[in-house]
């Protein structure tokens, strides 16, 4: 995101690059998986249930932190959002603040797209 931000930036654009996570938001993803109830999943549906509740969200609480980005004023460019407030990023051994490293990653992920582009993916 940073660096797409920087990128956007050079050309005067009025665009703000940010990562956002939900958290885990109960939606119907899983109801065909479920509906089949074969006869040993229901019962371990049954017993997951109210655990999968407890520790997930609603949609309207999961949508809150992407209105909260895409109507705040106060954003940070580039920034890691997560319950509607701005995050430290992390990675690995603090990889994802470490500009070297994340231009690396856009630089890897720009070639191998352009190559699947140009049909000579590696």
């Amino acid at each position: 995101m940073r660096r797409l931000q920087s990128i956007l930036h050079e050309y005067d654009q009025m665009i703000q690059c940010v990562a956002i996570t939900p958290g885990m938001v109960r939606t119907s993803i899983f109801s065909k998986f479920i509906s089949q109830k074969s006869i040993l999943m229901y019962p371990m549906y049954a017993m997951l249930f109210p655990l999968y509740r407890y520790v997930s969200r609603d949609l309207m609480t999961g949508t809150q932190v992407v209105l909260h980005v895409a109507t705040n004023d106060k954003i940070i460019n580039g920034g890691y959002y997560s319950n509607c407030r701005a995050k430290p990023t992390e990675g690995k051994n603090g990889c994802s603040n470490d500009e070297t490293v994340y231009n690396q990653v856009w630089d890897r992920t720009d070639a191998l797209i352009k190559s699947l582009q140009n049909n000579t993916f590696q």
